[in-house]
């Protein structure tokens, strides 16, 4: 009965863990810090954004990357950002 148990955490912790790692409030925040950052990452970020707005799902990828750049010491805001879906983007931006 004990490991049938456990077995079922572990399914249940296994299928929602991603959901968990996406945070919009760090994603925003992450967002925010990568549009009034340095220059050109700033404007690839906006572009992306607008991008992303529009409905150009593949510029979530790019935009990804810029953000693991700005945050790279930021390990609170490097959690955040992790398995973010689109509509979670489109949110931020």
């Amino acid at each position: 009965m004990k490991p049938r148990c456990l077995l079922h955490v572990f399914a249940f912790l296994a299928t929602v863990n991603p959901l968990l790692a996406c945070e919009l409030n760090g994603l925003t925040e992450a967002v925010d810090r990568l549009k009034g950052g340095n220059e050109p990452n700033a404007r690839y970020g906006a572009e992306y954004c607008v991008k992303i707005l529009q409905g150009d799902t593949e510029s979530v990828a790019p935009l990804n990357l810029l953000l693991n750049a700005t945050v790279a010491k930021d390990e609170r805001l490097k959690e955040a950002i992790r398995n973010c879906p689109v509509e979670m983007y489109k949110r931020a931006c």
